[in-house]
């Protein structure tokens, strides 16, 4: 470096870097230069450095993968005491692990998939003496230090390694038939969809049950094996609710274990309409809590739990997605959290009666916590699901006017009952004449011009039985409504008036007495004498289901058991409404009542007595044939 000289020309020239004397002080460096950071093997690396004192330069690559972290891969050092306050470049030729850089083949077995890999160099000031001894040199404690990132390369994207070995033919035949092959995993994700389509809860000892295996992915196994004792879960649920639980808890969701008994999560309703959840510890015990909220009825809402070690955290979610209520419990007792050590059920179950309820979406996530905004898990079918809210607000309309109706009527009868006994012509008129009804309206107009048919209907009916109970009241008159109208559809020209027997029909559902349910079902589903609804098809289905009427649930059942119609295939949801029945007819062995016919334990297996119970010249069929000639419906 020269600097110009504006005077006479002259050969003298001033240096701009002076020479630096022996004893000042330097500051000692080290720098990594790699020109293609990618994990290699004979990678490269350019290491420059100054020693201002005897030194040990430390290079030191540490990688982490999927199970381990923090592994060192790579080391490799050497001593500098002569070059001294001297800048120096080494080039170094990195080593790794064959399973970090190379394919699987027949000899390489399981390749790892690298997720990091850091390169640290740092230097130590040591005495030659000191060199041969096991270095404990902290990185953090070194006079310099440096540290760069290498990218690790994909599995399938590394190339073959040359063992240099020669196979024998079979061995070389059969590695080079999947040699180029590249196997492609399946998608699968934590987020499982327990259920996608409306579930008719009747409130029994049957409901979904759905269990688990263990994730094919090993990063997710491994992520899920590690959260045993520390649980991170969300659970989100759509529900339409009827009643609070009637009994001391009613089943939402909850996980029965290998020994039969609650895990974690068994999430109830109690008598309050409040959530109760419980949780199976890490010691052996259990732990429960509620909330101070209750749920609300007959309008759809979201549950959303998500568990986050010893935190809980309960959301209530209005169908507008707005949060209503929200509460928070956390313990400091470790949480035992395994499911795919037995199963999950929705409802109910033999250790449990489920809730009064419709059932829409159910969304698990089984890895991740998630907040309120976060998850995804809308309700489909908006359509079936308004239809259901219009059904119940109906339904309150037609409950609260029958029940007052035949309210008015029987304190009218009481008022009269003391001059009958004093009269003996009166008590002849209440016996035999014009049953008491009620022609003055409470209602107002438009109700009584929304049910007219139900109140010229309610006219007349005798309301002069012995007093009952609310529901019975109501579901007797809807009794006699679905009576009425089976009477008229019995007649010649019936069937060509169906339609308006409809209405008829819904407030008969609506009174509770669901074999109306059922006919509305078949009506809508076929169109008979209505233009085809399947909609509403499926509302009637639904609601005579969760009514626990039988045949509804065996079209609920058949239906998602062979997927037609538009239901989804779905045998976890046959199997609940198949079951739901089953109990029934096996209990109706020992309840026998006038009009049930008597049920037999058959096994579908057993081909001689389906034989003998299907014959068609035996007695009983001969007599039952005979009987069904003569007019008996029963034997019809």
């Amino acid at each position: 470096n020269f600097v110009p000289s504006f005077g006479k020309e002259t050969s003298r020239t001033t240096a701009v870097a002076p020479q630096f004397e022996r004893n000042m002080d330097y500051v000692d460096f080290i720098h990594l230069n790699i020109l293609e950071k990618k994990v290699l093997n004979n990678s490269e690396v350019s290491v420059q450095y100054l020693c201002s004192k005897p030194c040990i330069v430390n290079l030191e690559a540490v990688a982490s993968s999927e199970f381990r972290t923090g592994v060192p891969v790579y080391r490799r050092r050497w001593k500098d005491e002569k070059n001294l306050y001297v800048s120096r470049t080494r080039q170094v030729h990195l080593k790794f692990p064959s399973i970090m850089v190379y394919r699987d083949d027949y000899i390489i077995r399981n390749s790892i998939i690298v997720h990091s890999v850091v390169l640290y160099a740092w230097i130590s000031h040591k005495s030659v003496s000191h060199y041969d001894v096991e270095q404990n040199e902290d990185y953090q404690d070194a006079v310099a230090k440096n540290y760069t990132f290498l990218e690790a390369v994909p599995p399938f994207e590394r190339p073959y390694k040359d063992h240099k070995v020669c196979l024998q033919w079979g061995a070389d035949y059969l590695w080079m038939l999947q040699a180029n092959r590249i196997p492609q995993c399946p998608h699968e994700s934590d987020g499982v969809q327990i259920l996608n389509f409306i579930y008719a809860s009747s409130g029994e000892k049957t409901g979904i049950v759905k269990k688990f295996e263990q994730f094919e992915n090993r990063e997710l196994e491994t992520v899920r094996l590690h959260q045993i004792d520390y649980p991170m879960f969300t659970v989100s649920i759509w529900l339409y609710l009827l009643h609070h639980c009637e009994k001391d808890l009613c089943g939402i969701l909850y996980f029965i274990d290998a020994k039969e008994m609650y895990g974690t999560p068994a999430v109830f309703l109690n008598e309050e309409g409040c959530v109760h959840i419980q949780m199976h510890l890490m010691r052996g015990d259990d732990l429960a809590v509620k909330t101070s909220f209750s749920l609300p009825l007959k309008q759809w809402f979201r549950l959303d739990l998500s568990f986050k070690g010893g935190q809980i955290e309960v959301s209530h979610v209005g169908k507008n997605l707005k949060r209503h209520h929200h509460q928070s419990f956390i313990f400091r007792e470790d949480l035992y959290y395994d499911d795919t050590a037995g199963y999950f059920v929705l409802g109910g179950s033999g250790y449990v009666n489920g809730i009064e309820a419709f059932f829409g979406p159910v969304k698990y996530y089984r890895l991740n916590v998630l907040e309120t905004e976060q998850i995804s898990n809308p309700l489909h079918d908006e359509e079936t699901v308004e239809q259901i809210e219009l059904y119940y607000e109906r339904c309150m309309d037609v409950q609260e006017i029958v029940y007052e109706y035949q309210y008015i009527v029987r304190q009218g009868e009481k008022a009269q009952k003391n001059c009958y006994y004093e009269n003996y012509y009166l008590e002849l008129v209440h016996k035999y004449g014009e049953k008491s009804k009620c022609d003055a309206f409470m209602w107002g107009r438009e109700l009584r011009e929304k049910y007219h048919t139900l109140f010229r209907l309610l006219q007349e009916m005798d309301f002069s039985a012995p007093d009952e109970d609310e529901s019975d009241a109501v579901l007797e008159v809807g009794q006699r409504i679905f009576e009425k109208v089976t009477k008229g559809l019995s007649s010649a020209d019936g069937l060509s008036n169906i339609g308006s027997s409809v209405p008829l029909l819904v407030d008969s559902s609506c009174c509770g007495y669901h074999k109306a349910s059922y006919f509305l079902a078949v009506i809508f589903e076929t169109g008979l004498g209505v233009s085809v609804d399947r909609t509403k098809g499926l509302l009637y289905s639904l609601v005579g289901a969760q009514g626990n009427e039988r045949l509804a649930m065996m079209n609920l059942g058949y239906k998602h058991y062979q997927g037609i119609n538009n239901y989804p295939l779905d045998l976890e949801l046959s199997y609940a409404y198949y079951s739901n029945i089953a109990i029934k007819t096996s209990l109706d062995q020992h309840t026998i009542k006038g009009e049930q016919a008597f049920v037999e334990t058959i096994r579908l297996m057993d081909d001689e007595l389906l034989k003998a119970q299907t014959r068609e010249n035996g007695d009983v069929f001969m007599w039952l044939k005979h009987e069904a000639t003569r007019g008996n419906a029963a034997a019809q």
